[in-house]
């Protein structure tokens, strides 16, 4: 069995449906995003958190964890290679 490739999909759906479907598409991405960032440990979602959308350093975040700046960029990694399987469906 072939999978199917979904974000050819959902990237062409943005692109050409009305407002009210690419809302609703954007509401199915963010509850995919939700669940999947869920499905991480704490420590995962402090660390993507505290990089991604607070905009820290390696080094700031390795200071409020109390770790090394290598536990902070191998969680870093890990949370973005779950995240990006998660949402395999969405992006390319």
């Amino acid at each position: 069995m072939v999978e199917e490739d979904h974000t050819e999909g959902f990237i062409e759906n943005l692109k050409t449906e009305s407002d009210s479907d690419k809302a609703a598409l954007m509401t199915e991405l963010q509850e995919t995003l939700n669940d999947a960032f869920q499905k991480l440990s704490v420590k995962h979602r402090t660390v993507i958190t505290l990089f991604e959308i607070d905009g820290l350093s390696h080094k700031e975040i390795a200071d409020i964890v109390g770790t090394s700046i290598g536990t902070v960029r191998s969680r870093l990694h890990y949370a973005k290679q779950f995240l990006q399987g998660e949402l395999k469906d969405y992006i390319r």
